[in-house]
């Protein structure tokens, strides 16, 4: 009996280490956290780029504007309300080019996973409307640099939009602190 015992107890053991092992109940980064590690990547004025970052939530972390549904909202649509999707989200990040660095990227956290697929939708309005802009006219070594390349990549429950140098950095700088 004590063997049995012994048994189902050092089994109970190695199914809970694995289970904490795989991440169910792992804490995630915030998506700011994230943020702010890929704008010190990319710009060597992290204080000034991180003025230009904006979020959502009750409070904002140091160096962050805070912006309504509604602002968000016209950032990707034009029109200024809330997207269809904006109940999905639960936080976002968004980096947009206000000194010479030039990049922009956005960091969406939804809900659940299967969320994503809306929300990157409503992303990819942003990346058709930066596209067909005055970039390329104003700027188009800077449309070349970012924008050119833009694109959506999903990890976990965050939708991101990258217009950087290097997507492929960011995205490794992504699952890294993620």
């Amino acid at each position: 009996m004590k063997k049995f015992i012994s048994f189902i107890l050092t089994g109970a053991l190695i199914y809970a280490c694995i289970f904490a092992f795989f991440g169910c109940g792992r804490n995630e980064t915030d998506i700011y956290t994230v943020m702010d590690k890929l704008c010190l990547h990319y710009s060597e004025n992290f204080e000034q780029t991180a003025k230009h970052t904006l979020i959502s939530g009750e409070t904002a972390p140091a160096g962050y504007v805070k912006w309504s549904a509604e602002k968000f909202g016209r950032l990707y649509t034009g029109l200024y309300e809330a997207p269809a999707c904006f109940p999905l989200i639960t936080a976002y990040a968004i980096r947009l080019p206000s000194d010479e660095s030039g990049f922009e990227i956005h960091a969406v956290r939804c809900q659940n996973r299967s969320d994503t697929d809306e929300v990157a939708a409503l992303l990819q309005k942003r990346i058709k409307k930066i596209s067909s802009s005055e970039i390329k006219e104003y700027a188009p070594e800077s449309f070349e640099m970012y924008y050119a390349g833009s694109e959506i990549f999903i990890y976990r429950d965050t939708v991101y939009l990258l217009a950087t140098p290097d997507n492929a950095a960011a995205k490794k700088l992504i699952r890294k602190y993620s």
